[in-house]
């Protein structure tokens, strides 16, 4: 089991690596690439100058994680739904009562559907005939459960004449199934729990690989991105408080009205923070001895920032927060 999840783990970041590059290199001109020799060039011109990678917040990190599998939630529930008969009819055999039976044959099944467009699709199972007996009267049976068929491939696990465990209806005998209750529902759950967890690990690994690459780029690439983010925020979340401030004469046409209406941009001073007045700026990472904030030129001194309105829920667990907050 542990072996499979590293091996997961290990295919979902090798996977990730090789779409971060393709959707780099072919963000281009595809015609650029006309030989391996451009594709090889193209790769050393992605090493030496890194494209700008945009900053993901928490926020973002969650809804890049979760977003991409509602799809696959919709269609859960939709599945769950249209199999809701056949769930409670499994659950309600969780009384059912433990019974041993024989195996009288077994035998691997197919059935193809095809619809109305002639496309077809085919259904294997094995199938499972089994005799038992309950109170003295003798039944057959073959159900494995109320809402699905046993996998293909395990005709050879029953042999005639095995003694196998099944389940019976103490009401009506007649009625039986080899799993029972909620087992029956787990059963076809595992597949589910499976695609998810493997989609999943995908996502986390893509975000996880685009969060250390933001940290690793440049200085001036990650001032780019924090821009960049700050902006799409402020013109988002904070169109009040640009009309509202529309009259504020900005000291440049690169910079913006940030949170309650404070000028932000790349051409605020860097000690923007000493004539801000208004509440405290919302922290989103740490860089070096700064804060990285939501408005100003993004940037707070943390010993400054500790002082002033001490230390932002979330954060104070690095050594140089710890030496502020303890004076």
């Amino acid at each position: 089991m542990v072996e499979a999840i590293i091996i997961l783990i290990s295919l979902s970041f090798v996977s990730s690596m090789i779409m971060f590059v393709y959707l780099t290199l072919f963000s281009k001109n595809p015609d650029d690439f006309k030989s391996s020799d451009d594709i090889i060039k193209a790769i050393k011109e992605l090493i030496n100058d890194p494209p700008v990678i945009p900053y993901i917040g928490f926020r973002g990190f969650f809804k890049g994680l979760i977003l991409p599998l509602f799809p696959v939630f919709i269609f859960i529930l939709l599945g769950s739904l249209f199999a809701l008969p056949s769930i409670i009819e499994q659950i309600g055999t969780n009384d059912w009562v433990e019974t041993k039976a024989t195996v009288d044959f077994a035998d691997e099944r197919q059935e193809t559907y095809c619809d109305a467009e002639g496309n077809c699709s085919t259904d294997y199972w094995t199938h499972v005939e089994y005799i038992y007996e309950y109170e003295n009267v003798s039944y057959s049976g073959s159900r494995y459960t109320f809402i699905s068929r046993m996998e293909s491939g395990l005709s050879g696990d029953f042999p005639t004449g095995k003694e196998i465990d099944i389940f019976v209806d103490s009401k009506n005998p007649h009625e039986s199934l080899m799993i029972k209750g909620w087992d029956g529902v787990w059963v076809e759950a595992v597949w589910i729990l499976e695609v998810i967890g493997f989609g999943l690990s995908i996502i986390l690994a893509c975000l996880i690989l685009w969060k250390i690459g933001f940290h690793l780029q440049s200085s001036e690439n990650k001032n780019i991105a924090l821009g960049v983010h700050r902006k799409i925020k402020d013109e988002e979340g904070l169109l009040d408080s640009e009309n509202n401030n529309s009259d504020q004469e900005l000291v440049s046409k690169n910079n913006w009205i940030g949170p309650d209406g404070t000028e932000s941009g790349p051409d605020v001073p860097e000690d923007w923070y000493l004539t801000y007045n208004g509440p405290a700026p919302i922290v989103e990472e740490i860089f070096d001895e700064n804060y990285a904030v939501d408005r100003g030129n993004g940037t707070v001194p943390i010993h400054f920032y500790i002082k002033k309105w001490g230390v932002p829920e979330g954060f104070g667990k690095t050594d140089h927060e710890k030496l502020w907050s303890f004076e």
